[in-house]
């Protein structure tokens, strides 16, 4: 008797789960994938996110734990991505890790001392740093060559464009009682906040952590940004280049989503104006809201719940960093189980 094709369900169509589905479907070619999502593609916390990539996180610059796997694999997706796309979805090639503050400049050296054997590095001297991208401070910084800044919203639509040429289904529902998700052989959770209200996964220990970022109007007559600049804050072009995205505010335990122009404002005006004078005093033109899950040790989970269940879940300001490392990782798990449950 002939084996029948596997069925899997995904449950949110935002960086995780598309990433997911894309190794899945990679893997095994066969599957029949079917993503549920009541906000359709990237509708979450992905459509706000900076779309920055790169593995020197944190005030000190540090390596991320499994930073360096994360990165080129996360890299090499978007560029598979990216070829296949009328429009690029990157938007910046290199960052600058800016030392705005004195206290800054001894830890962002040092990483650049322990890193530059694995990533492609250099150390800027405040002369370098206003050379490479005009209007920046006169400051030292950490310049990061192979990273990205990627438009997201531009990038999950060509990924889920690869999907469904492979015949992925995008239902916009939210599946959210998984005892009436018959006939899959696995369901993933990968709702971003939404995930708490499954009670699979009630014993996990997440975290919520609202971001809020400010959009400006991009003068004409200023030379738009050559690469993305980070410090405290980080700015990015956004498409067109007529508007950069600077950010964002780190609001532990705040599950309200509404947007606060004022609150944004406030605490992050300082740290922009730092980063890039020119903005000083400027009026932002939107301010955008989203609200992520953490766990307590800052990774991602992605593990099996339970016989069928598993959870794709709490990738916090780092989406872009784990999600096709993770994503790939817990496909290969998936269908490592599937593989020992045969199909009739």
């Amino acid at each position: 008797m002939q084996n029948k094709k596997k069925r899997i369900a995904i449950l949110g169509a935002g960086i995780a789960g598309l990433a997911l589905g894309y190794h899945l479907s990679s893997l095994l070619p066969s599957l029949e994938l079917t993503f549920f999502d009541p906000e359709g593609i990237g509708g979450g916390a992905s459509k706000v996110a900076a779309g920055l990539l790169h593995p020197l996180g944190g005030a000190r610059a540090s390596l991320s734990p499994k930073g360096l796997e994360g990165f080129y694999s996360s890299k090499k997706l978007i560029e598979t991505v990216d070829q296949k796309l009328i429009d690029s979805c990157i938007l910046h090639k290199g960052i600058l890790r800016v030392a705005t503050k004195e206290e800054q400049v001894d830890p962002f050296k040092k990483s650049y001392e322990k890193n530059k054997s694995h990533l492609a590095l250099k150390w800027l001297s405040p002369e370098e740093t206003i050379e490479t991208v005009k209007g920046a401070p006169y400051a030292p910084s950490l310049y990061i060559e192979e990273a990205l800044a990627i438009d997201v919203p531009s990038y999950l639509d060509g990924l889920a464009n690869l999907l469904r040429a492979g015949n992925a289904i995008f239902l916009k529902e939210k599946g959210e009682d998984i005892s009436r998700l018959t006939g899959f052989d696995a369901i993933v959770i990968a709702s971003g906040s939404y995930s708490p209200s499954f009670q699979e996964l009630s014993s996990l220990p997440l975290r919520f952590v609202k971001g809020q970022g400010l959009i400006f109007d991009w003068p004409s007559e200023w030379t738009p940004l050559a690469k993305a600049l980070n410090s405290k804050c980080y700015i990015v072009m956004q498409k067109g280049r007529k508007t950069c995205y600077a950010g964002a505010t780190f609001e532990r335990n705040n599950k309200d989503n509404t947007a606060d122009l004022e609150f944004a404002y406030t605490h992050l005006m300082p740290l922009i104006k730092e980063l890039y004078p020119p903005l000083a005093g400027k009026t932002p033109v939107k301010v955008e809201s989203g609200i992520r899950l953490t766990a307590p040790n800052h990774f991602p989970i992605a593990k099996q719940i339970s016989s069928k269940v598993y959870a794709f879940v709490a990738l916090g300001s780092k989406g872009l960093l784990y999600h096709s490392f993770l994503g790939e990782m817990l496909a290969k798990l998936i269908l490592e189980d599937l593989s020992c449950k045969r199909t009739y």
